[in-house]
């Protein structure tokens, strides 16, 4: 699809412009937890980039069972 219609299709947007619609929430507050969300985003981000790599071992261990169960 063509990046208008995954646009269109964007759930936050659309939920946004109902909460907008039904006046759940104004545009000031939209705007607010907008900010919120980015800040947020953006200190797991850098939590994410200042933190160390795992050990290459820790992959296997959170992926296969080790006693067998699934």
């Amino acid at each position: 699809l063509a990046d208008e219609e995954w646009a269109r299709r964007d759930p936050l947007a659309r939920l946004q412009a109902l909460a907008l619609d039904r006046g759940w929430l104004d545009e000031e507050a939209a705007a607010g937890l907008e900010r919120e969300a980015n800040a947020e985003i953006d200190d797991a981000v850098e939590f994410a980039r200042d933190s160390p790599f795992p050990e290459p071992e820790l992959a296997a261990q959170l992926v296969y069972a080790q006693d067998g169960r699934r």
